[in-house]
């Protein structure tokens, strides 16, 4: 009877050993890469590095570190604890450039699969962003979006990569803004509502946000 005990235990944890242990959260988040830094760095330009919550849209950690001249690559190393790592959320790797107090050079957003515990992210390119606006205006015209802002003192329409310098027009309808030399480009505004012209190809029902 005690044999048959024993030889029972024997199996019991020998079942055990075999199913394994679930893995429980990896001790530590880490996050390497490299940046492929632009040719002829501005003097006191800083690299910047920010692992995202992507549902929350903040930063969870980042590196910082100012740039030589003539350097053409970064090493970059994230950390976090699993008591700071958000339980189900998405988690992304972005970098930037900052050159006289903007970001002048921009990654692409990279996803990071936290429970993988380390993560190697490779060389992240930069490209080159436009300068923000001053004082906003998104202009949403079904799935095509425009800026109005200021660039300096000029008040700008900014269509991806192209942008045009504003004037005041009055019209029967109103003031609407037209680009400098270029009536057929312009924004009229009605409310929440506009209406977006570029080139002759208008957008009439769109919607404003700042």
């Amino acid at each position: 009877m005690r044999r048959y005990k024993r030889s029972l235990a024997a199996l019991v944890l020998i079942g055990v050993a075999s199913c394994g242990v679930a893995p429980g959260p990896p001790a530590e988040l880490t996050v390497l890469g490299h940046l492929q830094l632009p040719r002829a760095l501005a003097s006191a330009s800083e690299a910047v590095v920010e692992l995202r919550d992507t549902n929350d849209d903040r930063v969870l950690t980042e590196q910082r570190q100012l740039l030589r001249s003539d350097q053409t690559s970064l090493a970059f190393r994230l950390q976090l604890t699993p008591d700071r790592l958000p339980s189900g959320h998405a988690l992304s790797v972005r970098a930037a450039v900052l050159m006289e107090g903007w970001a002048q050079w921009l990654s692409e957003p990279v996803a990071v699969n936290a429970q993988r515990g380390s993560v190697d992210l490779g060389t992240l390119a930069l490209a080159r962003a436009q300068r923000p606006l001053a004082f906003q205006t998104r202009i949403d015209c079904a799935g095509r979006s425009f800026v109005v802002g200021m660039a300096g003192e000029v008040l700008t329409l900014r269509d991806g990569e192209k942008s045009y310098a504003l004037k005041s027009v009055a019209t029967a309808t109103g003031d609407r803004l037209e680009a400098v030399g270029d009536p057929s480009t312009f924004v009229q505004t009605q409310g929440r509502g506009a209406a977006v012209s570029v080139g002759d190809e208008v957008y009439p029902d769109c919607s404003v946000s700042r």
